[in-house]
C-alpha cells in the first residue's frame, strides 16, 4: 500500500514540473511577438548582390582625343577638347576597337592624338568601345609650318587651320606649349574640320653650338642644308638627328659629324683645326641684274671689280627686289676665276603653275665624276664634284674645271621624270694633253 502512495506522489510532482515548463515557455513566445513601451524593433538592411555589365552596356559616350595608351595598367588617357579635361578609362577583353570603317582592331592599333568615339561605364571607369571618326582631320607628318598664337593659325603652305587654347601639344606621354615647336619639327596634327585637337610632336630639334671657333671666325659652316659665316656667338637650331657638318676658312676644310637630340645642346669643338697657310686668289663676278647687291661671307662687295679672297671655300649670296636671293659656295681654287652669279625673278602665277606641272621637285641632278673638278651649271658656279643641285628639266650647259687640267664642257638634257638624273664624267686630262669634249 505504501508503495502505491509513493508512485501516485512521484507521478504527481512530475506533472506539476511539466506544467510550470509549459507557462513559462508561452510567456517567453508572448514576449517577442509584442514590443515593450511601443518601440520599433531593429531592422538589419540586406544589400543586393553584385550584377556584372553586360556586353556592350554603357551609360556615357564622348568624342575625344587619344592621349595615352598604357599596356601596363590596360588603361586609355583621353582628352575632351570642349571640356579641356583629362580622364583614363580601363579597358578588357571584352572592350570593342573599331577602326573608322568600323572593321575590328586590337589595342596596339589605338595611336596618340587619334579622334575617337568612345562609349563606357561612367562610375565603373570602364571602356566599352572604342571607334575611329571617320570625319577626323588627320595629317600625318607635317613640317615647315607657321604658327600664329595671335591669330590662332596653324599655317601649313596654301592651307590654314585653327588653334585654340583647348589645342593640345604631346610629346611621346608629357603635353608641350605651342611656343616649343619649331617650323623644322615632324609633327602630325588632327582635329575635326579645320580645327585643331591635337598636335603630337613626332621628331623635334635641338641647338648646336661652336667652340673655340675663334680662328675660324668669318668661315663658313654647312650643316643640315645650313650655310652660315661662323661668328663668335653663333647657334643652328637642328632636326634631331646625326648631321655631317664641314667647316672651312681659306684652304682649310675639316668634316665633322655632329649628333643633335631634342630639347638639347650639342657643342661642336673646334679648338683643335690649324688653320693652313692663307694664299690668295682673285674673283670677277659676273652679276645679273647688275644692281643687285653681292655679299661675300655676308659682307657687301663692289661685283663690278676684281675682288681678291683667300684660297678655300666663301658663302656667296646676291639679292634685289623682286628676285629670288642667289646663294652658292664658291671655292677659289685658282689664283683667278670667274664665278656667274643669275638671279631669277620670283614665281609669277604662270611660272607658280609650270612649277606645279614638273615632276621633277625634290629630285637632284648629280655630278658624281671626275671628284675634285670645279663644277658651272649654266654659267653658275654650284661646287665641286660629286655635287648635287635641285633638278630642272631642260637642256644644261655643265663646265668642268680643275688648276693643271683641260677644261670640258659638256651639254646634257634633263628630262621631266621623278628621279635623280645622275652624270659621271670622264677625268679631265692634264694640261698639254691634245684632247676634245666629249
Amino acid at each position: 500500500m505504501k508503495n502505491k502512495v509513493k508512485i501516485l506522489n512521484l507521478i504527481m510532482l512530475v506533472s506539476m514540473l511539466f506544467l510550470l515548463c509549459a507557462c513559462t515557455t508561452g510567456k517567453s513566445e508572448s514576449k517577442e511577438a509584442k514590443p515593450i513601451d511601443n518601440k520599433e524593433t531593429e531592422v538589419t538592411e540586406v544589400t543586393a548582390p553584385f550584377t556584372a555589365a553586360l556586353p556592350g552596356e554603357y551609360d556615357s559616350k564622348d568624342t575625344s582625343v587619344v592621349t595615352k595608351v598604357s599596356k601596363v595598367t590596360d588603361s586609355i588617357t583621353f582628352y575632351n577638347y570642349g571640356l579641356s579635361k583629362s580622364y583614363t578609362l580601363s579597358f578588357d577583353k571584352v572592350t570593342s576597337f573599331y577602326d573608322k570603317y568600323e572593321i575590328p582592331m586590337s589595342v596596339d592599333q589605338v595611336n596618340q592624338g587619334d579622334i575617337v568615339d568612345i562609349s563606357f561605364l561612367k562610375g565603373k571607369k570602364l571602356l566599352v568601345s572604342l571607334k575611329e571618326r571617320k570625319d577626323a582631320l588627320s595629317l600625318p607628318d607635317v613640317t615647315g609650318f607657321e604658327i600664329n598664337e595671335n591669330a590662332k593659325k596653324f599655317n601649313c603652305g596654301s592651307d590654314s587651320y585653327k588653334i585654340t587654347d583647348s589645342t593640345i601639344v604631346l610629346a611621346e606621354n608629357e603635353k608641350r606649349a605651342l611656343s616649343d615647336l619649331s617650323e623644322i619639327d615632324h609633327v602630325s596634327i588632327s582635329g575635326i574640320d579645320k580645327d585643331i585637337y591635337c598636335i603630337t610632336l613626332k621628331t623635334g630639334h635641338g641647338t648646336l653650338s661652336l667652340k673655340g671657333q675663334d680662328e675660324l671666325i668669318d668661315g663658313v659652316i654647312e650643316v643640315g642644308g645650313n650655310i652660315l659665316t661662323i661668328k663668335k656667338n653663333l647657334t643652328i637650331d637642328l632636326p634631331e638627328g646625326e648631321f655631317d657638318a664641314t667647316i672651312s676658312k681659306g684652304k682649310t676644310v675639316v668634316n665633322r659629324k655632329v649628333n643633335i637630340q631634342r630639347d638639347q645642346k650639342a657643342t661642336l669643338d673646334l679648338s683643335d683645326v690649324v688653320l693652313e697657310e692663307d694664299k690668295m686668289g682673285r674673283v670677277y663676278f659676273d652679276v645679273y641684274p647688275k644692281e643687285a647687291k653681292l655679299y661675300i661671307d655676308s659682307k657687301l662687295v663692289d661685283s663690278s671689280e676684281l675682288i681678291e679672297l683667300t684660297i678655300g671655300t666663301h658663302k656667296v649670296e646676291a639679292v634685289m627686289d623682286g628676285y629670288e636671293t642667289f646663294t652658292r659656295v664658291l671655292n677659289v681654287g685658282e689664283e683667278t676665276a670667274t664665278m656667274s652669279v643669275i638671279l631669277e625673278e620670283k614665281e609669277t602665277k604662270d611660272s607658280s603653275k609650270a612649277k606645279e606641272d614638273s615632276k621633277t621637285k625634290g629630285f637632284y641632278l648629280r655630278v658624281n665624276t671626275p671628284v675634285g673638278a670645279e663644277v658651272e651649271i649654266d654659267g653658275n658656279y654650284v661646287g665641286v664634284a660629286p655635287i648635287a643641285v635641285e633638278k630642272v628639266a631642260g637642256s644644261h650647259t655643265i663646265k668642268l674645271t680643275k688648276n693643271g687640267y683641260v677644261t670640258r664642257t659638256y651639254t646634257v638634257v634633263v628630262e621631266n621624270t621623278a628621279a635623280d638624273s645622275n652624270y659621271s664624267f670622264s677625268d679631265l686630262l692634264p694640261v698639254g694633253t691634245v684632247t676634245s669634249n666629249e
